[in-house]
Formats: structure tokens, C-alpha cells, sequence
């Protein structure tokens, strides 16, 4: 009896401290794990903070950008066109085989596209015109168009870029088109700005039936 006693109380004792050891392993194993986790959790609070400079640090350069150029509404990737007769040759090279300035499917230039002319012109044709009135002319600020609109007591200018192989107004989420005609036909219902809800409702025709000058020599009359 006394032997079988002792056996029991051995067996009892040998299974307490196998359960107390592997308890203190389960124990050591979960300070490792939650070493990892908050090794790991400094890494990326570390790697959030760096972001987070970086981000502040663009945004300053961005406003120190905008501060040293306080005029300029757009800003474009494009290069400037060097002169008139750079425009001019990109146009019938590049614009008139995409019928940029055409009417959309007719063979015919559109009413509003008066091809080269200056700010000042296109204000002096619009000037008598109602609030909504329009025209389209090539831009010689950048590789693409201006599209002149009268509104209350002022013209306004809107610059659409055409470097890229499609047209959108110059600025971040601008919506593309495949064609000049697709853009203009979209903003007769949809406004250029929210603010503004400027709508292209009524061309403004050239003074003659002639075409742009941009066309000379490349139509039949």
C-alpha cells in the first residue's frame, strides 16, 4: 500500500511540474510573439511617420510653387509652342487629320472654331454677344486650344490641352475626349466649372464665310 502511495503521489508530482514547465514555455513563447508584434508595430508607426513627412513636405513644395507663380491658373507638361508658325504647322500636321476644328461626322469646320487668333480678338468678337456664347481658337500657350466664353460682364478663357492625344481642359480630374467636337459637345449640357456653370450655348460665327486662315490652301472653296 505504502509503495502504491508513493507511486501515485510521484506520478501526481511529475505530472504537476510537466504541466507548470510547459506552462512557463507557453509563457516564454507568448513574450516572444508579443516582442514581434510591438517590434513590428514600431516599424510601421515608423514607416506611417515617414509618409506622413514626405506627404507634408511635397505639399509645402507644392504651395511654395504656387506662391512664386500667383497668375498662373493651369499648369501643363507640355512645352510652349515657340511661335505662330509652329502652332500652325503642329495644327495641319497633327489636328486637321484628327478633324480637330471640324463639326462632328460632317465634312464641314465648325461655326465656332476661328482657328489662330489672339485673346484680344476673341473678346472684341464676343463682346456684343449674349451670356453663353463661345469660340474655339488655337492657343499659343501650349500645345492645344482656348475656348473663349462671355459670360456676365466678362470673357473667360479655358485652355484645353490636345499633347497627349486627347483633349481635356488643363487641371487634375479633367475629363478626356477623343475630339475637340466631343468636348464641345459635352459642356453644351455640362458646365466647365461647378462654380461658374458655364454652358456653350450659342457659337459665335466668324465674320466671313471664309475658313481660318489655318486651312489656307488646304480646302477646295
Amino acid at each position: 500500500m505504502e509503495e502504491r502511495t508513493s507511486e501515485i503521489y510521484n506520478k501526481m508530482k511529475n505530472k504537476k511540474e510537466e504541466e507548470e514547465r510547459q506552462a512557463e514555455e507557453a509563457d516564454k513563447k507568448q513574450e516572444i510573439v508579443w516582442r514581434e508584434q510591438k517590434q513590428k508595430a514600431k516599424e510601421v508607426e515608423l514607416q506611417i511617420r515617414q509618409i506622413a513627412r514626405q506627404a507634408r513636405e511635397e505639399h509645402r513644395k507644392s504651395l511654395l510653387s504656387t506662391a512664386e507663380k500667383p497668375n498662373v491658373m493651369f499648369v501643363s507638361n507640355s512645352s510652349k509652342p515657340p511661335s505662330k508658325k509652329a502652332v500652325v504647322e503642329w495644327f495641319r500636321a497633327k489636328e486637321i487629320p484628327r478633324r480637330a476644328g471640324f463639326e462632328k461626322d460632317k465634312n464641314a469646320i465648325a461655326t465656332w472654331f476661328h482657328g489662330l487668333i489672339t485673346r484680344q480678338e476673341a473678346e472684341i468678337l464676343l463682346n456684343n454677344e449674349p451670356v453663353g456664347s463661345f469660340l474655339v481658337r488655337l492657343s499659343e500657350r501650349i500645345w492645344g486650344y482656348a475656348i473663349t466664353y462671355k459670360d456676365h460682364g466678362c470673357c473667360k478663357h479655358y485652355l484645353v490641352d490636345a499633347s497627349n492625344g486627347h483633349y481635356q481642359f488643363l487641371g487634375t480630374n479633367q475629363i478626356s475626349h477623343n475630339t475637340l467636337s466631343e468636348l464641345v459637345n459635352y459642356h453644351r449640357k455640362m458646365p466647365i466649372t461647378k462654380t461658374g456653370e458655364e454652358l456653350l450655348l450659342r457659337p459665335c460665327n466668324r465674320t466671313t464665310n471664309l475658313p481660318p486662315l489655318v486651312f489656307q490652301g488646304l480646302l477646295k472653296t
